[in-house]
């Protein structure tokens, strides 16, 4: 997104200035701010979640957010929803990620009994294992 195009309004100086207008849209008042002789809406994105930590699989969906959906990555931020919705992506490739690699080893035979054997043969299995899982939730999650 291009912030340098981004003006900061301080509104309620504007507004003893006499240069804050409001006008009503479906229900909603929407303070309109004079600007070079323009009537800009004064809109601002709600305050997010400082709280809010990425994993790779959410800063993986960012990305490709960014690049390929431009206009729902914009509704999820001027809506306050980004920080949940990219929770919800990464809990549900957190999940899907170890349920399809529980699945994987299962149907390939890769078990604790292998592992008590012949460490390096569970190791190089289960790697190629987790591989193909991230394939699958990228392809299944992150790339939706």
């Amino acid at each position: 997104m291009a912030e340098e195009n981004m003006v900061e309004i301080d509104l309620e100086k504007e507004m003893a200035q006499g240069k804050v207008k409001t006008r009503t849209i479906s229900g909603m008042k929407i303070p309109y701010v004079e600007v070079n002789g323009y009537w800009l809406p004064a809109l601002s994105a709600p305050e997010q979640d400082d709280d809010f930590h990425l994993t790779h699989w959410g800063e993986e969906h960012l990305a490709w957010l960014e690049e390929n959906q431009e206009l729902r990555e914009v509704n999820l931020i001027t809506s306050g929803m980004m920080a949940d919705y990219l929770t919800n992506i990464q809990n549900e490739a957190e999940k899907r990620m170890e349920i399809t690699m529980a699945q994987m080893a299962k149907a390939e035979g890769v078990t604790e009994e292998l592992k008590k054997q012949d460490q390096m043969e569970w190791v190089r299995r289960m790697e190629g294992i987790q591989a193909r899982a991230r394939e699958i939730v990228r392809a299944e999650v992150i790339y939706q």
